[in-house]
């Protein structure tokens, strides 16, 4: 249920991580991250060229787009690390389209950005989804961690493609009891 209205593109902080609106200034330093193609070896086959400059152009004017996308931003260099998004989906709330720089995985940092950004969606919504492709193993195991549990599947269009996506949700009640210190 929706409490009140949100603002879809705050700007979010802790010690760690920047999450602030998005800029087309933003590029050229996330291509730097995204230019790996195993960051995106675990993505749809739609969207498996986003190492190229071409799928990684495609990819950031589509979140551009939105009005909805962040750029994770680290805190200690205060350079581009990722992005992500908030996004409606049949009526729903989702948190969607993120990619970190490979060498912030598995730490902090894919923390602190979700921890912003579920905190500031729980103050207007109960629930909240996520959507990760069916293959994505790694990214389900991470969300699973901080408490998001299997919801069903659905086919959603990426990049011109049906595919299937694990959807994942958590409530607010659960999150208000997690102890995110022992994740």
């Amino acid at each position: 249920a929706i409490r009140t209205m949100m603002n879809f593109q705050p700007s979010l902080q802790d010690e760690i991580v920047q999450v602030r609106p998005l800029e087309k200034t933003d590029f050229q330093e996330l291509y730097k991250h995204a230019n790996d193609p195993t960051v995106w070896e675990q993505s749809p086959d739609g969207a498996k060229n986003r190492y190229t400059i071409e799928g990684f152009e495609k990819f950031f004017n589509n979140m551009l787009g939105t009005g909805t996308a962040f750029c994770i931003v680290d805190r200690k260099t205060s350079l581009p690390i990722g992005i992500t998004k908030y996004y409606m989906h049949k009526k729903v709330l989702f948190i969607g389209g993120s990619f970190l720089g490979k060498q912030y995985w598995g730490g902090q940092y894919n923390l602190a950005f979700n921890k912003l950004m579920i905190d500031h969606a729980f103050e207007h919504y109960d629930v909240i989804h996520y959507s990760i492709p069916e293959n994505n193993s790694r990214s389900r195991r991470a969300y699973i961690k901080i408490g998001f549990h299997e919801a069903g599947s659905e086919e959603f269009n990426i990049n011109g493609k049906r595919e299937r996506c694990i959807i994942h949700r958590h409530f607010k009640k659960d999150w208000d009891c997690l102890d995110v210190a022992t994740i």
